[in-house]
């Protein structure tokens, strides 16, 4: 399963929360956040990896408590703090 990854963004710890954090039926989520937005990261294992290669889709199931929320999804190298922070973080 893929994990959680933090830091979220190399250099920007000090920014970063942790949700869900010390709740027993739930995984912390380290994240970085601004108005609106949670931005997380994940790392996928290398059979993970190679299963989306080959054409394999990837589920997002979002839990919520009322609506749908909006989401965004980013593959690649954008891990440059300065990349992020003109999105706002």
């Amino acid at each position: 399963m893929a994990e959680l990854k933090s830091p979220v963004l190399t250099g920007m710890q000090d920014k970063e929360l942790t949700y869900a954090n010390g709740i027993p039926e739930h995984y912390p989520i380290p994240a970085l956040g601004r108005p609106g937005c949670v931005l997380m990261r994940l790392e996928f294992t290398e059979d993970e990896r190679r299963t989306i290669a080959v054409g394999h889709d990837l589920f997002v199931e979002v839990l919520t408590t009322g609506g749908i929320q909006p989401m965004r999804f980013t593959v690649g190298e954008k891990e440059s703090v300065e990349d992020w922070k003109q999105e706002g973080y």
